[in-house]
């Protein structure tokens, strides 16, 4: 044989908290970053047994079969905060390049606080 041919088997779907994981594990190699800590209506839907990945929102559009995600972080005080989002930004598309075949649409990175504190 000279060539591979590619077997369809069928579709592989996303579990939005697998896409969520996925955001917050590339965020969390990201120096100087963190996702925003769950409220109070986070912990308690977490008891329920809902599981949540705070500060991570993903929006699938069905449609065009595209993903955006939401994310929201606190930065380290001292760091370029436009350097740093972009940076953020790059490492998500990155995971998502390397795990799985999602089109990501937008990444948008809300810096919602300044994170101060022994460094």
């Amino acid at each position: 044989m000279t060539g591979f041919n590619k077997i369809d088997s069928g579709l592989i779907n996303y579990h939005n908290h697998v896409i969520a994981d996925i955001a917050k594990a590339a965020v969390e190699e990201v120096d100087g970053v963190t996702l925003i800590p769950q409220d109070f209506s986070d912990t308690m839907l977490e008891l329920l047994g809902a599981k949540r990945c705070s500060g991570v929102e993903v929006h699938v559009d069905r449609g065009a079969n595209a993903v955006s995600l939401e994310v929201k972080v606190r930065v380290r005080y001292g760091l370029n905060i436009p350097d740093t989002a972009l940076h953020v930004q790059e490492m998500i598309r990155e995971k998502f390049d390397q795990l799985t075949d999602i089109d990501l649409r937008d990444v948008n990175v809300n810096v919602q606080g300044i994170e101060r504190g022994a460094a």
